[in-house]
């Protein structure tokens, strides 16, 4: 039914937008952890509530007070907030799912065929990588579908720019600024989008000389208002708005420095790319290797938003973060490997409805082999993450708590006590989490907090500690763990 509707040259694109969103609904409900398992979904949890911005980047001013207005939505309606998390998942995969249609009709207007436009759309909507990230709350996701639309933005004002001639009409100048409005709000969700610009700017050379002042101006005004307007409110009312930024300035300096650059961390890279769509990331890296391909062709519009799309991918190999996640590579996944990839398979497939079909199971197929080795790989941690709110609650309200992945999990619940228990004093629980805030003397540390008389928790469940960093902290409050006794200090409580 699908090949015979996309022979159909009066192809109905809303039908096909619906058949593509709905794979990735689906994708996401099949592959989505039912539980915050990413550690930066426990802070913009407890960034909803508080509307504080800040702490990573430029603070992701948009996606923090858009998740800010949607919980207070959600407590007008006497919500708790132990169930802000869901409703705030849910309504960031609705916003990550529009990435996949959006990225079928990318493809159409920078020229690629109906089938190979559909293919690109699929391998988006069922992407592994995808699917287990929108279902987080986590900018990536969001972030990646208004970057997507900023290009197709970009190429639609270009396209009309020429239809409008002698000038680019009003029209192809209101699609100029849309793309730069959108470019600004991706910002605003995640700064690293700021590399979408760069799509936006080799779009430029493809309109009419006259007009591409014009229509650079409105992109690029449109943009710096959009990002610099938030950011500017929230410094004023912010005061330690500036602090926090230089903060997260520092945690990247830690990590460049304890980048590492080995096979290792090259196989680690390969595998997230793979687990983008292992099929069309495969035929991805045939297209690329293609001179001939038309993502190579410069003055083209696959080439202004696939080649900028691949740089973002690259870079992220410099990134530490990639050691533990594909999330990083998903704004450039759908120009970089997507659509490439889906142009090497219609190539492949030809007109043959039956190469179509199968062609469409093997991008589907990942998903579903894939889900249930995730799920049985996942469900140790989300296991430990479910259970920290039960061994929380039966120790003393002043301890200082040593985990691992859960460890996010501890700010996220004195939220929640302060919430919906205004009228108690919220605990006092004091995380020593791995990363950044670990302390460089870790004894010194812990035996501070029992000279005060602080209760120490210490977390040795190996379900905990995810990570070879994590894994490293994990020996090292093992080893303080079981060192004798210097003196009378209180007592550890140990979870195992």
């Amino acid at each position: 039914m699908v090949a015979k509707l996309l022979d159909c040259p009066a192809v109905r694109t809303r039908r096909i937008d619906i058949y593509i969103y709905c794979s990735a609904v689906a994708a996401i409900g099949i592959l989505g952890p039912p539980v915050p398992l990413y550690w930066d979904s426990f802070g913009y949890v407890v960034q909803a509530m508080t509307g504080q911005v800040g702490g990573l980047g430029l603070g992701r001013p948009l996606f923090v007070l858009v998740s800010h207005a949607l919980a207070m939505l959600w407590f007008a309606f006497r919500g708790s907030a132990a169930h802000l998390e869901p409703v705030l998942r849910m309504w960031w995969a609705i916003v990550t799912c529009l990435a996949a249609p959006l990225t079928w009709r990318l493809a159409r207007r920078a020229g690629l065929t109906y089938r190979a436009s559909a293919l690109a759309g699929l391998a988006v909507a069922v992407s592994p990588a995808m699917a287990h990230v929108g279902g987080s709350v986590l900018t990536d996701g969001p972030a990646t579908a208004m970057c997507v639309l900023a290009s197709l933005l970009g190429v639609q004002a270009i396209l009309d720019s020429w239809e409008a001639m002698p000038s680019p009409g009003r029209r192809a100048i209101g699609l100029a600024i849309g793309a730069g409005v959108v470019v600004g709000v991706a910002i605003g969700l995640r700064e690293q989008s700021i590399l979408g610009a760069a799509g936006l700017a080799l779009l430029l050379p493809i309109a009419r000389r006259e007009d591409r002042r014009l229509l650079a101006a409105a992109m690029a005004v449109a943009c710096v208002l959009v990002v610099a307007v938030p950011m500017l409110v929230i410094w004023l009312i912010e005061p330690g708005y500036a602090a926090t930024i230089r903060t997260w300035l520092l945690g990247m300096a830690h990590d460049r420095a304890a980048m590492t650059f080995g096979w290792r961390d090259a196989g680690l890279f390969a595998l997230w790319v793979l687990s983008l769509g292992p099929v069309v990331a495969i035929a991805a890296a045939i297209a690329w290797c293609r001179p001939t391909s038309p993502m190579w062709r410069a003055g083209g519009a696959l080439f202004a938003i696939s080649v900028p799309a691949l740089a973002q991918l690259a870079l992220t190999v410099a990134f530490r973060g990639i050691s533990y996640s594909p999330r990083f590579m998903l704004p450039a996944f759908p120009c970089a490997v997507a659509i490439p990839g889906a142009w090497a398979i219609d190539r492949w497939v030809g007109r043959s409805r039956r190469h179509f079909v199968a062609a469409c199971l093997l991008i589907v197929l990942p998903l579903v082999i894939g889900a249930p080795v995730v799920r049985e790989r996942s469900a140790p941690v989300i296991a430990a993450i479910r259970t920290l709110p039960e061994l929380l609650a039966v120790v003393p309200p002043t301890s200082v708590v040593v985990t691992g992945q859960p460890c996010p999990e501890i700010a996220l619940e004195q939220a929640i006590a302060a919430h919906d228990q205004p009228g108690r004093p919220a605990p006092d629980w004091q995380p020593v989490c791995p990363g950044w805030a670990w302390p460089s003397d870790l004894t010194a540390r812990l035996d501070g907090a029992r000279l005060a008389n602080r209760t120490v928790v210490l977390d040795l469940r190996p379900t905990s500690w995810i990570g070879s960093e994590q894994q490293a902290a994990l020996r090292q409050i093992m080893q303080y763990a079981f060192a004798p006794p210097t003196d009378a200090r209180p007592p550890l409580i140990l979870w195992r």
